[in-house]
């Protein structure tokens, strides 16, 4: 199509056309001239596209690389290969130490490092820009737990990163944490260069090894009463800055594997899936978000000898990242493996479209990977006072 077309087309409906581009279709807009590169770095390009865009998957291989796909979710595709597109990748050692994908939000990843909790930053692939946040002043220690989120609210539109650090004391022998003596809740808004210091979570043990799930303008996080034995789910509302406690699935609450289960987020439900069966997995759903009546089992995948049985003595835990419209479900394995799950045939498949899973001397490579909606949310356009940086 002739370029000199767009002249006499209002604004808005140029934005409306190319915003429903394939990804790399509208990255290759930009070198076209410098209006295209100009329209597609403002914000109303950005929300316009973000509105049509449906999720895809960022994997972190070794702490370090990093790779966005798209998701295509057709009925008719008959190879699970098929359903992943690659759309750009990116090294964080570029920047930092080896890193851990701590959360995702309208194209924005939040990334923490594993050697130093101080250095945390977040980053959009498609733009290739990056920001520091500021020094946030922790000391790594065994007796304290620090555990992060990220999510924008629905309101206001604003970013935020939360941490939640506690102060505990440890089993002598198990190292199990016992008690929670202390706990310090922060917030980060991007773009004001601060941290500030909120009203405290109860005292309840966050898991700081897992990851906050975002949904609903809220985090949340699988978390244990150690006094009563209890497990629930912790809820941070980033609107309104506070904390809030509901109870997860039915037979869940005293469990002692909490291991075993992980919070996580499938479409618009809120899940908890439960690994603590031998031959299957149960997915389940919060049919009405805050209604912890409306716990319902929504899926249940039968486990594989060869992926989903704890071989190799490895924790024995599977996380589900999408379901297909035809029932298939793409999983990840401890950190080892992303698999497929076929509705159909009840087999699980080793998804290798994402990369190896073994270095050259036969060792496992650590895989991790969340929901992650690809974005052309410009970091220097939207948070003029910060220090942005490309990749």
């Amino acid at each position: 199509m002739n370029i000199d077309f767009f002249r006499y087309l209002p604004l808005e409906i140029i934005i409306e056309i190319v915003s429903r581009l394939p990804i790399r279709t509208i990255v290759t807009c930009k070198s076209v001239c410098k209006t295209w590169r100009n329209l597609i770095q403002t914000r109303a390009f950005a929300d316009s596209h973000l509105s049509k865009s449906s999720s895809g998957v960022v994997t972190c291989r070794m702490s370090r690389y990093f790779k966005i796909f798209e998701f295509v979710d057709e009925l008719d595709h008959d190879h699970h290969n098929r359903h992943y597109i690659p759309v750009t990748e990116f090294r964080s050692n570029k920047f930092m130490e080896s890193s851990q994908l701590e959360g995702s939000a309208d194209g924005l990843l939040f990334l923490r490092s594993i050697i130093n909790c101080n250095n945390l930053y977040v980053c959009n692939p498609i733009t290739r820009e990056y920001i520091q946040l500021p020094y946030a002043g922790i000391f790594n220690s065994f007796s304290v737990l620090v555990t992060y989120g990220f999510g924008v609210c629905k309101m206001t539109g604003r970013y935020k990163v939360v941490r939640v650090l506690q102060e505990c004391i440890r089993h002598p022998d198990t190292m199990d944490v016992v008690r929670i003596m202390k706990c310090v809740c922060h917030v980060h808004t991007i773009g004001t260069g601060i941290w500030r210091s909120i009203a405290p979570c109860a005292m309840l043990e966050h898991d700081c090894f897992s990851t906050a799930v975002f949904i609903n303008g809220s985090l949340h996080w699988l978390v244990t009463d150690l006094q009563k034995g209890f497990k629930l789910i912790s809820c941070f509302d980033l609107e309104t800055e506070i904390f809030s406690t509901f109870s997860p699935p039915p037979l869940m609450g005293r469990s002692e594997n909490c291991t075993k289960f992980r919070l996580v987020a499938l479409g618009e439900y809120l899940c908890v899936c439960d690994n603590t069966r031998e031959d299957e997995i149960v997915i389940w759903l919060m049919k009405e978000y805050g209604d912890e009546k409306s716990w319902k089992r929504g899926f249940v995948v039968r486990k594989s000898p060869e992926f989903l049985r704890g071989n190799f003595e490895l924790p024995n835990f599977v996380c589900p990242i999408k379901v297909f419209k035809n029932g298939d479900m793409l999983m990840a394995w401890f950190e080892l493996y992303m698999v497929h799950y076929s509705h159909k045939t009840k087999a699980t498949t080793r998804v290798d479209v994402f990369g190896p899973y073994e270095d050259d001397d036969d060792n496992f490579i650590n895989v991790t990977a969340m929901l992650h909606t690809s974005s052309f949310l410009s970091l220097k356009s939207c948070f003029p006072m910060e220090n942005v940086k490309l990749l």
